[in-house]
């Protein structure tokens, strides 16, 4: 698929939804390993298209390794993160509530932490239409 299809099946996803602009929109962010998807890139449009504040976008670089002081100051509500299996998602889990700066943000305090598969995300193409669905549920999660 092209890129213009994958957009407008991403637009048909947007047309089913509420067109009402949520008053706040949850902090969020998308990890893939060890970085982050950032400003420009198609996986923050993703996030910032279906009601999150895409925190990684205030570094202004598409992928982005997030400096922990900025993890406690921006305090995501919501962690999006690609993930192939369940051992791969208990590890990422694991891994959040070891670290100091990941344990005491919001998204981790509050279980708020939401897998999305790579095959649906790593690139943009069809396979997205489904990572958006993803997000698109996990914003219901959030007032």
């Amino acid at each position: 698929h092209t890129r213009s299809s994958t957009s407008r099946g991403l637009g048909d996803v947007y047309k089913r939804q509420p067109h009402q602009q949520p008053v706040k929109r949850p902090r969020a962010v998308f990890i893939f390993g060890g970085i982050s998807a950032g400003k420009n890139s198609y996986v923050s449009d993703i996030l910032n298209s279906f009601g999150f504040e895409n925190i990684a976008d205030k570094i202004g670089k598409p992928w982005v390794i997030l400096p922990r002081e900025f993890v406690v100051r921006e305090n995501p509500e919501a962690v999006f993160a690609a993930a192939s299996s369940e051992s791969e998602k208990a590890e990422i889990l694991r891994a959040l509530g070891r670290d100091k700066a990941w344990k005491n943000t919001s998204a981790v305090k509050n279980k708020k932490i939401f897998f999305i598969p790579y095959s649906e995300i790593i690139l943009p193409d069809a396979g997205v239409l489904n990572a958006a669905r993803r997000i698109i549920n996990a914003r219901k999660n959030f007032p």
